[in-house]
């Protein structure tokens, strides 16, 4: 009777709670999310709905059904599920937990030339702001997408390409964009660089005549183009000159020295480095007799933007280099 009577007790309190309002009808609805920038919508019963942005609890909800969006967000890809749905029953929680990922691509950076075994440093700036610092010839991938752009860095003996920072590139998500930096040598001395592109030119054919004259191994075809370099040391007996636009496959190189008062300091040095920083010359330019003409046949590829250097040639000495290649 007694238990009865309790639990008679019992369900008038609860249908008091209920009526006067009493009883718990309200819950409270968490939100977490990764990066805080997204934002989330919640449909709610009646005119319950709710916006935000980042991580939030939306407190003294009333009971029922609701459904969350995450909202889209430029360079990431929605949680999974985007949309999910939960049933809030009165004095309950819920959490939702989203994170969105990034969208990334791949950056290609090529830096020319290797000075000496090496190469210039450089900053990229993903499309996050981050930054990676690097140096030479890379692929860098897991590149944040939007905005990237390359600072370049200095290099002893070379301007930094032109413009520096490179030009902006938009970066799509699994893209692939690639900066091409060229260092310029800063130039001395003076050189003046003559590319006779016709094999059957007058001017070729006379340089081959002359060229065949210092009896040179093998066979110096008419069929090859030749590149001339006229250059001359400045006070401290260095040159540094830079031509472009001469591609194909080398087959001879003739040194003239000049005769007389700029006859070149005996034992000098030439170097033609292209742009992966290798003298194509192959080291026959080292220690170079001060007067008469050598010719040396060569058998490798080369590539534009050849830089001819001259050392310890003395104060405005100077002379010619022909080089003959096969296009």
């Amino acid at each position: 009777m007694k238990r009865a009577l309790l639990g008679l007790i019992i369900a008038i309190c609860f249908l008091f709670g209920v009526a006067t309002g009493w009883a718990d009808t309200t819950g409270t609805l968490y939100v977490s999310v990764t990066p805080e920038t997204a934002s989330w919508s919640l449909d709610g019963p009646g005119s319950a709905d709710y916006e935000d942005t980042g991580t939030s609890t939306v407190a003294g909800v009333v009971a029922g059904t609701y459904e969350l969006t995450w909202s889209a967000l430029t360079h990431y890809t929605l949680p999974d599920p985007a949309t999910s749905t939960t049933i809030l029953t009165g004095g309950s929680s819920h959490t939702w937990t989203g994170t969105y990922t990034r969208h990334t691509g791949t950056v290609n950076i090529e830096v020319r030339p290797v000075k000496d075994g090496h190469t210039a440093a450089w900053i990229l700036t993903q499309g996050d702001s981050s930054t990676t610092t690097a140096s030479g010839d890379a692929v860098v991938t897991g590149v944040k997408t939007g905005s990237v752009s390359v600072n370049w860095g200095a290099l002893s003996g070379y301007t930094a390409p032109d413009p520096d920072p490179a030009t902006a590139q938009n970066l799509a998500q699994n893209g692939t964009v690639t900066f091409a930096g060229v260092y310029t040598p800063i130039s001395s001395g003076t050189c003046t660089v003559t590319v006779f592109r016709a094999a059957a030119d007058a001017d070729v054919q006379s340089r081959r005549a002359m060229a065949l004259a210092v009896a040179p191994p093998g066979d110096l075809g008419t069929n090859l183009r030749c590149a001339e370099f006229d250059w001359a040391a400045d006070s401290d007996g260095d040159m540094v000159a830079t031509t472009a636009l001469v591609s194909g496959v080398l087959a001879y190189v003739v040194v003239y020295p000049d005769a007389g008062a700029t006859s070149p300091t005996a034992a000098y040095d030439l170097t033609l480095k292209d742009e992966l920083g290798r003298d194509v010359l192959g080291g026959v330019g080292s220690n170079l007799a001060a007067s008469g003409t050598s010719g040396t046949a060569l058998t490798q590829p080369t590539l534009r933007n050849l830089t001819l250097t001259s050392d310890n040639a003395g104060d405005s000495n100077g002379g010619t280099v022909w080089l003959f290649y096969q296009p």
